[in-house]
């Protein structure tokens, strides 16, 4: 035995396998192991050769010059044909990548204008939380200790009474807080 463990040329065949030579003339049909969904397929065609891709085929006569021609020109033709669809879907290609584009464009600037728009409106409620934290302040020094008017350090100032007097409240709904 080799040391593969496979039986070499020299060493006897064990007796309980039959020879090879045996199954050589035995043959199956050829649709014994294919299955019934797939179609058959033909394992007995020849492979083609280099020459016959070439045209140059041993079982093909020679084609005349006319028939190169005609086939030249049906060639051509197809060439031209393939090159118009080929011009087709690029020109369609390319209109698809400029509205993509163009898609992408206006999605970005969306996303900018709403960012933006986000960025004012909490401006804007920042803006109020500080108004309504001044509304309160002012409410708050609306007590009537804090209502009377300040009193300068010069009590013989003949525009100023010697005494306080009292600011009345601003009506309701007027926006005039500062009034002195």
């Amino acid at each position: 035995l080799s040391r593969s463990g496979t039986p070499n040329g020299l060493t006897r065949q064990d007796s309980n396998i039959a020879p090879s030579h045996i199954f050589d003339s035995v043959t199956l049909p050829p649709d014994t192991f294919a299955s019934p969904n797939l179609p058959a397929f033909n394992l007995r065609q020849p492979s083609p050769s280099a020459t016959s891709l070439n045209g140059a085929s041993q079982l093909e006569a020679p084609q005349t010059y006319d028939g190169l021609m005609g086939q030249n020109s049906h060639l051509r033709t197809r060439v031209s044909e393939l090159e118009v669809i080929n011009d087709l879907f690029r020109g369609r290609v390319g209109e698809l990548e400029n509205s993509e584009q163009e898609a992408r464009r206006e999605a970005n600037s969306k996303r900018e204008e709403n960012e933006r728009l986000k960025s004012d409106i909490e401006t804007e409620r920042r803006k109020v939380e500080d108004l309504q934290k001044r509304v309160a302040e002012l409410e708050g020094e609306g007590s009537p200790a804090r209502k009377r008017a300040k009193i300068s350090d010069d009590n013989n100032s003949p525009e100023r009474p010697s005494e306080p007097s009292e600011v009345p409240d601003p009506k309701p709904g007027s926006s005039n807080f500062m009034r002195p």
